[in-house]
């Protein structure tokens, strides 16, 4: 929710407490003010592809166009893109961690004007790392950004679509229709979770707009569902490429992939399931854009907390 001087002041209490290597890295990365939002609605036009979804903003002024990731549990630019905006960017001695196990060190800034559509931001929090580093190496100036979970949330939804049309805002959810469990958001920690049922079984994904290597499979997927890797799976090799640096990893490959997302069943072709230290033990994997992109419209609404995958 942006409230990141409260949470600041929780963690110099425990910290009082008792003095913990990790508190102390959170607490680096917490530095900024408590962010505000001033929310509206707007459609805007965007872009979207296979890879993900870049929303139109503009920060202190200038205007740029950052991926949308709600893998990411806060916002992430470049030294240059922070350079560029002309952001003052504060040492700290914080490091950030992605999904594959990697970590690196990283810088923060405060941008004090954001605007996305018709929503204000000021006072927004972002992490700084190198420009030479993934994944901002092939990226040109203005599109060297990540939109994370707080200022998705700050939204209250976003929807796209195929034409590269963009929503923000809630819509009222009718009460009349309740959705199945394959819309089903919630949060857990820092993360938010989406419920994929699987061969009738619901299973709770994190749901990562921002990963382009695709939807992933984790250990816990490959301990429940052993009989599948078993007589389907094929061992190989993935390469798996986040902030931290690029990896290649041993995974077993399933030809086949039959989920309901969002109310609608897709079919996923050779995903690959990952030991660790991809992921982790708590969820069956990550669900990505090569899922999403199979529908002509995707909605998540952070009021109702719900995933729409739309026909």
């Amino acid at each position: 929710m942006g409230r990141y001087a409260d949470a600041r002041r929780l963690i110099d209490q425990m910290l009082r407490a008792q003095r913990q290597e990790d508190l102390e890295n959170i607490r680096a990365v917490f530095a900024g003010p408590n962010m505000s939002i001033r929310r509206g609605s707007a459609t805007v036009s965007c872009d979207v592809d296979a890879s993900g979804v870049r929303l139109p903003l503009t920060v202190n002024g200038t205007a740029a166009s950052w991926l949308l990731d709600t893998g990411a549990n806060i916002s992430v630019i470049s030294d240059a893109e922070a350079a560029r905006l002309g952001l003052d960017v504060r040492e700290s001695a914080g490091r950030v961690a992605d999904l594959a196990g990697a970590t690196t060190s990283t810088r923060t800034a405060t941008a004090h004007r954001v605007v996305i559509g018709h929503t204000l931001l000021r006072d927004v929090s972002l992490l700084v790392t190198p420009a030479d580093q993934m994944p901002w190496k092939e990226l040109p100036p203005g599109r060297q950004g990540i939109i994370g979970l707080p200022l998705a949330i700050a939204l209250d939804a976003v929807q796209w679509n195929r034409d590269g049309e963009c929503r923000t805002g809630s819509a009222i959810l009718d009460r009349r229709t309740a959705p199945d469990v394959s819309h089903r958001l919630k949060y857990d920690r820092l993360q938010i979770i989406s419920t994929v049922v699987f061969d009738g079984n619901p299973l709770e994904f994190v749901l990562d707009t921002g990963n382009q290597a695709g939807t992933q499979l984790w250990e816990h997927f490959g301990r429940d569902f052993q009989r599948i890797l078993t007589e389907q799976g094929v061992k190989g090799t993935a390469r798996v490429t986040q902030i931290g640096g690029a990896a290649d990893r041993d995974v077993v490959i399933i030809p086949d992939l039959r989920l309901r997302v969002g109310g609608k069943d897709l079919v996923l072709t050779r995903r690959s399931v990952f030991s660790r230290p991809v992921g982790d033990d708590r969820f069956y994997g990550l669900l990505g854009m090569d899922a999403l992109s199979q529908a002509p419209e995707v909605r998540i609404d952070f009021r109702s907390m719900t995933l729409t995958l739309m026909r």
